[in-house]
């Protein structure tokens, strides 16, 4: 039996930019060991750098070494899923699948109301 809790669900919102890459890499690794799986909700980011990315990477790295599992959930046409694809990332993560230690779980966002909200269905 594991000492660990369930999935930790975290929203991200605004810059994750290199100028918060230590504030969020110190959170994310905190966080890695005290759950079976981490799961990022990038819906509400309206910035993303190579830093962020790169930290994902390491991220996904580490989970899959430890047994652990990290979703990060990023709107299908938005700034987190555009960082990737001009980084190189985008290829190699849309493969993902659920079960994998790292998944990169693309989600279409409705704005029937003027706001942005995930679709899952």
């Amino acid at each position: 039996m594991s000492d660990s809790s369930p999935v930790h669900k975290i929203m991200l919102n605004g810059e994750c930019t290199i100028r918060h890459a230590a504030e969020f890499h110190s959170a994310l690794i905190g966080l890695i060991p005290r759950h079976l799986g981490v799961e990022l909700d990038c819906t509400g980011v309206t910035e993303a750098d190579l830093a962020f990315l790169q930290l994902l990477a390491a991220a996904g790295k580490t989970v899959a070494a430890s047994g652990r599992r990290l979703v990060v959930t990023v709107p299908v046409d938005g700034v987190v899923a555009r960082a990737a694809s001009r980084a190189g990332f985008a290829e190699a993560w849309a493969a993902t699948r659920p079960s994998d230690p790292f998944h990169w779980h693309p989600v279409a966002m409705e704005t029937t109301d003027g706001q942005d909200h995930p679709h899952r269905g």
